[in-house]
């Protein structure tokens, strides 16, 4: 099946969607092993055993997700029934899962039917939620196949990371990905206008990774894993975890990326500078440093020399520079941050100043019925300041200063209207 039509854009990854039974705060994107890039249909009860007892080996990956084709035709009832391949059902799966620590997620979709042809949930909404409840599901991944172009689905369909916060943790922001470089290209390029909109509990999914898979090459695996862990896209395992090699094994484990990725301020990297083949991506953790991602497209060698300011720092700020992959700190820099960058490579440095700095935040204000009206801003109980919802560049977001580093609550009140923002 074509990349691009399998899992749709309007897909979703939510629990609100049954009904609220379980509550579910991501505040980092979930950490999961997914079936469906290496396995697709061949599946089997035997092999999601075999996979939670390896994530508990390899510790850091919380959720076994199993995608499409776990499901055969509706019992008389209309509860969905289970592929004879779970010879004990999916309650006995999910209690082993669970007995190990781990969290079970399953695949569903929106329509009559999944994209492999297997029952959907479309008319049967109410019975599907209690039954994944009754099996402690903790994890829906929600496709969009065969909706009969229902007129709610297909204005769904477009532009997830405005309407997803609703719905779900996570929301795909394209087609599927494929085990190509050119694939993972395309894939980031399409996160450059969207990528503010991620924030905790709202992930753009950026789909599953690719590592272990074979084809890429190990400096393409590395970009991946990088670019994805930078950007908060949830970090799905999609290959043979009993066959993966080890360099491509310590690449799906490498602690300080991961760390990025898991930063509990949840804000994604965005893209601050491009020259030519060359990207450097950034974005604040709670610690008050920054992670930069420099990435050389090219198909040789280039130096990325990226200024300061351009991570965000005001002029002649010395810096202190930690190279994430080499686990190791690299030396003080001042004006400019120069790497020699290996062909379709990543250099990935964790930057903090050497004293205290105002820190800028940016954050998403999702006020669509008071889009000009102004907030009050109150950081941490210790400053207070007027914005307007109005005064970025990006609509709807307000680029508020936090004097310090660290993580700050930032609590925003309308100054007139009753509804209160979202965040």
């Amino acid at each position: 099946m074509d990349w691009a039509e399998h899992h749709q854009w309007g897909e979703i990854r939510s629990l609100h969607a049954l009904l609220a039974w379980k509550s579910l705060k991501c505040i980092s994107p979930p950490p999961s092993f997914n079936s469906w890039n290496r396995f697709g249909c061949g599946i089997n009860e035997g092999l999601f055993r075999k996979t939670a007892d390896r994530l508990i080996e390899l510790a850091g990956y919380e959720y076994v997700n199993i995608d499409d084709c776990w499901q055969v035709d509706r019992l008389p009832d209309g509860t969905i029934g289970v592929d004879p391949r779970f010879p004990n059902g999916m309650k006995a799966l999910a209690d082993y899962v669970h007995d190990k620590g781990l969290k079970f997620g399953l695949y569903s979709s929106a329509g009559t039917m999944t994209c492999e042809k297997r029952p959907g949930s479309l008319n049967f909404e109410v019975i599907d939620a209690r039954t994944y409840a009754a099996w402690d599901v903790d994890y829906l991944k929600y496709d969009n196949c065969f909706n009969e172009n229902i007129p709610a689905l297909t204005r769904g369909q477009e532009s997830p990371w405005l309407w997803g916060p609703e719905v779900a943790n996570a929301w795909r922001t394209t087609g599927d990905i494929r085990d190509k470089w050119m694939s993972v290209i395309y894939i980031l390029d399409l996160q450059v206008p969207i990528a503010q909109h991620s924030r905790p509990q709202g992930f753009n999914d950026m789909d599953m990774l690719e590592v272990g898979n074979g084809v890429l090459t190990t400096g393409e695996y590395r970009s991946h894993f990088s670019l994805w862990s930078a950007l908060k896209s949830p970090l799905l395992i999609g290959c043979d975890l009993d066959n993966i090699s080890p360099i491509d094994l310590e690449i799906l484990l490498a602690p300080e990326i991961m760390a990025v990725n898991q930063d509990p301020l949840g804000i994604s990297a965005i893209r601050v500078w491009k020259e030519g083949d060359l990207d450097v991506w950034s974005g604040p953790l709670s610690s008050g440093d920054k992670v930069s991602v420099l990435f050389n497209r090219a198909s040789h060698n280039n130096i990325i020399s990226v200024p300061l300011t351009a991570l965000g720092y005001p002029p002649a700020t010395l810096v202190l520079a930690r190279d994430l992959w080499r686990r190791q700190d690299i030396g003080t820099y001042q004006t400019t941050f120069s790497a020699n960058v290996p062909p379709h490579g990543v250099v990935v440095i964790k930057t903090r100043s050497t004293h205290e700095q105002t820190s800028v935040v940016k954050t998403t204000i999702y006020t669509p019925l008071y889009m000009d009206e102004d907030v009050i801003v109150a950081a941490n109980g210790t400053q207070t300041s007027r914005v307007s919802t109005s005064s970025s560049s990006i609509p709807n977001q307000a680029i508020l200063a936090v004097a310090g580093a660290g993580l700050a609550t930032i609590m925003l009140l309308q100054s007139r209207g009753s509804r209160r923002p979202k965040l």
